[in-house]
């Protein structure tokens, strides 16, 4: 299952994160593959790295292609936004914006997608 772990923090501490890896081909068009999106727990050490697993796929690069990892604080309307409260993301019209803070940093932050070899 593809994965990814990095250093986050957010301020105010109620925040999504939302990652999509795609492939981008050589005609500069970018076809999604996988994604996941998570609801972070605003009691979390934020000094943590996070991991995600990203859902399931079967997927070969194809060769000249490049890949697209996109992290962001949500994705509406494909997931409720997020309103930095704890009030209920539906019925409030309360928003607070979010600041969020990615550290990559050298055994932090990986990018793991499994390989299968043919044997």
């Amino acid at each position: 299952m593809p994965r990814i772990q990095f250093t986050h923090s957010s301020d105010p501490p109620y925040a999504d994160l939302f990652v999509r890896l795609s492939e981008v081909d050589t005609n500069g068009v970018s076809h999604n593959i996988t994604q996941v999106y998570k609801a972070l727990d605003p009691l979390r050490d934020q000094s943590q790295p996070i991991s995600l697993e990203l859902h399931d796929c079967a997927h070969t690069f194809r060769a000249g292609t490049r890949i697209r990892l996109i992290v962001a604080g949500g994705a509406f309307p494909m997931y409720a936004r997020c309103l930095g409260t704890s009030e209920d993301r539906v019925r409030s019209d309360k928003v607070v914006p979010q600041k969020h803070t990615i550290t990559v940093a050298g055994g932090l932050s990986e990018l793991v997608l499994p390989v299968q070899v043919d044997a």
